[in-house]
């Protein structure tokens, strides 16, 4: 008989949901967080009087979707099953019983939630700060409604352009041109500083716009540059960097033991004075005072008893003051045994390793040159940006969090808006409150500053800070540290709670994790630093003999590592065959050995975000035949585009063909019949046929748009032909697409912004992938649980971070910030190289919370792979933090492995796939498209029964004219729809007339039939603006909003693409996917008609709405829209 395990943390997960109290709960790994937050939303839903009152907000829309998916299945579940028959787990019992008073509750008010999930209030942070924004577009300071970009750098560079061009103006020394004037000395500050790299100096600038939210409040208060030197300035900070100095100081000399600071002064005066640092008994007394300005000395004083690498001295000699000989004998031996003493306290060793790299008390002149000039230049290229944002009616992420923060006002002076949130919002839940940024803190805490304690609102704050893993979000546990340690989040009081079960492990996982991570994470937490200390988890899983954490020895490289990587997945695929298995990663590029290896068995997997878009084969020859056709001398471009699949040349016809003729373009030597003619016979046949295709290419520039010339050259040339895979395809229809958002005229004219744009695009997952076996990065997996996980890689380090036009790091002392260093320094200063090893050592804090989040992943089985160079894992490497656990158990697992010649192998595999090159044959050419297909249309009308001219009109308008018709309605909507409907209205329909006519011809309407076909688009386009429902479609509000979206996927097991006319997702985080249809009824009543058409088209949207949920798994509905009817019917897609 299985004994019951008892839920430890049963009555805090009780005390929480009480909707008259606020919390913070710290929830780790696997204790059933996002069903707590399920089970307080349901239990507000009891006290509130509309579901809206409850805000719920999360930081993914995946998190999001999530969480309304829960919600909605449980109230679903309760309604289907009124006596709870189904739910045999104790934790479904209690939430079922919930859902059924909620049930109740809704059917008494009429909130009809399961008809009406739109009345859910669950929301990314970004979609709510953007609901803010429009409620209240002037105080906002953003007006309209501009779309969200993803991806805002080119217009971070061309803002800092904008700036940097003031240098080149002739500025006169009028007043209104003054800052002008300033900004341009600025610029030349920097110059001088950089080495005259403007370039350079525009991607810093650039750089430090897109984190313009961690800098802005310090540099608001930062005096603009005067023609006086800013001297109270440079005194603040200069006094921040004391504090900070003198701060560790005193912490070292509280850490030294009191019965041993007398003899720790001799001997370091001893010392010292052998170094020549100080004279002879100069400081016996005052050696230990905590003075900035003995900094020096404490330097000194770090070095005697520390090694560079912050370890204490086990070799004491004459280059540590000790000279040899019997008469310094006797000091070496007493300080011999002090460093013993020292040597089991941790803590005094940490403050000498930070004295190793304290900074200098006072900048130098350099510094502060460059220092003083960089406030003013941000805060100019911060407002090029806002003017560029605009000019285009464009923003990006953080100023949309800025405006939200601008509409709710200050503490002070509040706007309506807020006001009117304050009475309409009673209740807050935060998912993920360890992931918050300061932006988004402050917005919370202007949204609850009316609130008071007895008022009936409530805050509920859950996360798990020892998961705190996207720093390069901007998010901040400290925040999360600060706010659990004040028990309070602006003026609200909040409860700290801890939960503890882990529902998700075998209870061997959680013993091991329990067991190690306590060496991993920092004895105590810090706010200011980042620190989390280990909290241990109780396990409810019982332990099954063959699940646990297991440790695999590579002694011979990454290949060995992967070939046991790919064993692992064989072995458990054969005992456990539907159980999942993930591999994850710290970054992507520690896969490059075990994907090759995965593809050539034939194991098929899931890759989610691996794969850059600009690294996948195809794509690299699409870049080369753009770059070759946008610029003949592009030689590398050209050789690519010849050595293609397309092409295949070999590398001796390359060499016949541009070897001696390095001053001439490729295409030059394409064209040189003579030089053609000493390639082999393949290789002429080959050349000949692309340089045929190129020609024709060549003849259509700029005639037509660029993703036509593009595509049409690269289907000609045969690359379809060369495509392997079907998701090959949709890889190519991204590339295409983004070649159509950078067309200005025919051609690429910012080569720099397009390539950053592949660059930031990934391919797309094989449609044939498996799920149950997925490649990930451990970021992405986050959230997300597997039966068994494999952790390769762990003996690689880390990436560096990107170097920035100054440092700053906000401290318990306050503000240090650092210059970058001048081109001719070898060295970075001081202050700069602290604030350096400051961030990173809250990024090392970070690592060790990331290999927790890996860790935590597995439901059974945990496979850590041990593979590194050298005798010990490098530093930087998370194997390096689980070396003191595991280093016994590698010693014994390669001691029974024998060692091979790895990098011979690999080396033979190198050479092996450079001895094949795959390629079209010689005397490949385009297929011959299809017959047309003869039609007379006598054979499709009725000749039985009415009248036969009505019934021919009918037909041609059913069959082609209205078919034309709406093609054109299409087009204009989507350009309508672009633009936001809002900045449409009905003359400027009729302004468009003759484009209608001119769009009408094109397609191929009669000359008499054109009026007519003209007046039903002017009634279609007219209609949709009259019409609330059309308003709303073409509305430009909505969130991660296209038109003409196109997608492929598996659709009851074939390949299919598909167009969706207009889809988008709605403020309650509904995707919406909407057809139009120009048909109109020629009999009959509209509501029947409409019936009618749902029938005719149900199944064509439902299979939108099926491949749509491969990519987005928030609830999706589905319309049509008859623009010509004011038409409207929808319903929604299971899923």
């Amino acid at each position: 008989m299985n004994t019951p395990v008892v839920i430890e943390d049963k009555d805090v997960r009780q005390e929480v949901l009480d909707p008259a109290q606020s919390f913070i709960v710290q929830a780790p790994a696997g204790s059933g967080k996002t069903e707590l937050l399920i089970r307080r939303y349901l239990r507000l839903l009891l006290v509130v009087n509309q579901p809206e009152e409850i805000v719920a907000i999360t930081f993914t829309r995946k998190a999001a979707a999530e969480m309304r998916e829960r919600i909605l299945d449980s109230l679903a579940f309760a309604e289907q099953d009124p006596d709870g028959q189904e739910h045999q787990d104790l934790r479904a019992k209690e939430r079922w019983q919930i859902a059924r008073k909620v049930l109740k509750r809704s059917e008494e008010l009429g909130w009809r939630l399961t008809s009406n999930p739109a009345r859910t209030r669950i929301q990314t942070i970004d979609s709510f700060c953007g609901r803010l924004v429009k409620q209240m577009p002037v105080l906002s300071r953003l007006g309209g409604h501009p779309e969200i970009l993803e991806d805002a750098r080119p217009l971070y560079q061309e803002a800092a352009e904008r700036v940097l061009k003031i240098l080149d103006e002739d500025i006169s020394l009028s007043k209104v041109e003054s800052e002008d004037r300033h900004i341009s000395e600025s610029i030349a500050v920097l110059l001088r500083h950089l080495d005259n790299n403007l370039p350079r100096i525009r991607d810093l600038i650039a750089i430090m716009l897109a984190k313009r939210d961690q800098w802005q409040e310090y540099v608001s208060g930062m005096q603009s540059v005067k023609d006086e030197p800013n001297t109270e300035l440079r005194e603040t900070l200069e006094s921040y960097i004391e504090n900070h100095i003198e701060s560790v100081l005193d912490r070292a000399r509280m850490a030294i033991p009191k019965e041993s600071g007398g003899e720790f002064c001799l001997i370091m005066n001893y010392a010292l004075s052998n170094l020549g640092v100080i004279l002879p008994n100069q400081f016996l007394d005052g050696l230990l005072e905590a003075n900035s300005g003995d900094i020096d000395l404490w330097r000194g004083i770090a070095r005697v008893c520390l090694t560079n690498d912050g370890t204490w001295r086990s070799r004491i000699t004459v280059k540590e003051g000790f000279p040899a000989g019997p008469d310094n004998r006797e000091f070496k031996l007493r300080f011999k045994s002090l460093l013993d003493i020292f040597a089991e306290d941790e803590k005094l060793q940490e403050c000498f390793q930070q004295i190793q790299g304290l900074p200098d008390p006072s900048y130098t002149s350099e510094e502060w040159a460059v220092l003083e000039v960089l406030p003013e230049l941000l805060r100019r290229s911060h407002g090029e940006l806002r003017l560029l944002f605009q000019e285009r009616n464009q923003v990006d992420f953080v100023e949309i969090s800025t405006a939200a923060q601008n509409a709710l006002g200050g503490e002070d002076d509040p706007t309506d808006l807020a006001l009117y949130l304050d009475y309409r919002i009673q209740h807050v839940l935060i998912d993920e409150y360890q992931d918050i940024s300061k932006g988004q803190q402050r917005l919370l805490e202007k949204l609850t500053a009316g609130w008071t304690d007895s008022d009936g609102h409530s805050l509920f704050l859950v996360g798990d800070p020892m998961q705190s893993i996207y720093r390069f979000r901007d998010a901040e546990v400290g925040l999360f540290l600060k706010t659990w340690g004040e028990q309070r989040l602006g003026q609200i009081l909040v409860q700290p709670r801890q939960i503890t079960m882990n529902f998700r492990s075998d209870r061997g996982l959680v013993t091991w994790v329990n067991d190690t991570f306590p060496e991993v994470f920092p004895a105590d937490s810090d706010s200011h630093m980042g620190a989390v200390s280990f909290t241990q988890a109780v396990a409810f899983q019982p332990h099954t003999e063959e699940y646990g954490t297991k440790l695999h020895a590579a002694v011979n490289g990454p290949g060995d590592e992967a070939e046991q990587v790919v064993g692992l997945i064989r072995k458990t695929k054969s005992s456990h065959p539907e159980d999942t298995i993930a591999i994850l990663v710290r970054n992507r590029n520690h896969l490059k050995q075990i994907i090759p290896i995965l593809i050539q068995s034939n194991t098929l997997f899931r890759a989610v975000d691996l794969e850059k878009l600009g690294a996948n084969p195809i794509i690299q020859d699409l870049i080369a035949l753009t770059r070759a056709l946008h610029h003949e001398a592009d030689r590398v471009a050209w050789l690519a585009l010849l050595r293609a699949p397309w092409c295949g040349l070999t590398l001796q016809d390359l060499l016949r063909l541009a070897g001696e003729n390095r001053y001439q373009t490729i295409w030059h030597c394409m064209c040189d019949d003579p030089l053609v003619e000493k390639l082999s016979q393949d290789g002429q046949e080959r050349l000949l046929r692309v340089r045929s295709v190129l020609k024709k290419a060549f003849d259509l520039e700029s005639r037509i748009s660029l993703r036509r010339w593009i595509e049409g050259a690269w289907i000609n040339l045969g690359g379809p032909a060369t495509l392997k895979q079907k998701d090959d395809l949709v890889n190519t229809e991204t590339f295409f697409c983004v070649l159509d958002e950078m067309d200005e005229g025919g051609y690429i004219r910012d080569r720099k912004a397009f390539f950053e744009r592949i660059d930031a695009l990934y391919a797309g997952a094989d449609i044939r992938s498996d799920n149950t076996l997925q490649v990930m990065t451990i970021h992405k997996a986050k959230g997300l649980e597997f039966d068994h996980v494999i952790l390769p890689g762990l003996g690689n380090g880390g990436g560096r971070s990107a170097e920035q036009l100054f440092l700053w790091s906000d401290t318990a002392d306050g503000l240090l910030v650092a210059p970058i260093k001048s081109s001719d320094q070898e060295t970075t200063s001081r202050t700069y190289e602290f604030i350096q090893n400051y961030e990173k050592k809250r990024r090392d804090y970070e690592e060790g919370r990331l290999l927790y989040v890996a860790l935590t992943r597995a439901r059974k089985n945990m496979h850590l792979m041990m593979s590194f160079k050298g005798a010990e894992p490098s530093k930087g490497s998370m194997l390096a933090k689980l070396w003191p656990k595991v280093r016994s158990d590698y010693d014994r697992l390669a001691a029974a492995t024998e060692t091979d010649g790895p990098d011979q192998e690999e080396q033979q595999a190198d050479d092996e796939s450079l001895k094949s090159i795959r390629r079209l044959t010689a005397k490949w050419c385009l297929p011959q498209p299809p017959s047309p297909v003869a039609w007379t249309p006598s054979f499709l009308f009725d000749h039985g029964e009415g009248d036969e001219d009505f019934k021919l009109i009918k037909f041609k308008w059913a069959g082609q004219t209205i078919k034309q018709v709406g093609t054109i309605v299409h087009r204009c909507l989507e350009q309508i729809a672009t633009e936001g409907g809002e900045h449409w209205n009905t003359d400027r329909i009729e302004m468009w007339q003759d484009y209608f006519r001119d769009s009408l011809r094109s397609v191929g309407v009669a000359r008499e039939d054109l009026e007519e076909a003209v007046g039903l688009v002017r009634t279609a386009l007219t209609h949709t603006l009259q019409d609330s429902r059309g308003q709303w479609i073409v509305s430009s509000e909505h969130e991660d909003a296209k038109c003409e979206f196109a997608l492929s996927g598996l659709y009851r097991d074939n390949l299919v693409n598909i167009v969706i006319d207009r889809t988008f997702v709605d403020g309650n985080g509904i995707r919406w996917i909407v057809d139009y249809k120009t048909s109109r009824r020629e009999s009959g009543g509209v509501e029947e008609f409409l019936d009618d058409q749902v029938e005719r088209y149900k199944s064509q949207l439902e299979k939108y709405g099926d491949i749509m949920s491969s990519f987005d798994n928030r609830p999706i509905r589905v319309g049509l829209y008859f623009p010509l009817l004011k038409g409207w019917r929808e319903w929604s897609i299971r899923q």
